[in-house]
């Protein structure tokens, strides 16, 4: 049996060691094949992997006809 495992948006909250027990955790209890996904923001190691990243994401979110309302709310959750 695979095993998944999945957090959105809340890892980004722990301390940098909380963090990396937390993934030494995952990794022990994960069989092969398994998989682990994080979906949270990170912030580039750079400003300009930043920029680079936020307007990856701009364009990807425009390309699927987001309406500027939702477009305007995301960008608000994402401050």
């Amino acid at each position: 049996m695979r095993l998944l495992i999945i957090s959105a948006l809340s890892i980004h909250h722990l301390s940098d060691i909380d963090k990396e027990l937390l993934y030494q955790r995952i990794y022990d209890v994960l069989n092969p094949g398994g998989i682990f996904i994080n979906a949270d923001q990170l912030l580039g190691k750079t400003p300009d992997l930043e920029q680079l990243y936020r307007q990856h994401w701009l364009d990807s979110v425009r390309a699927k006809n987001i309406s500027e309302e939702d477009l305007k709310a995301a960008q608000k959750r994402m401050e």
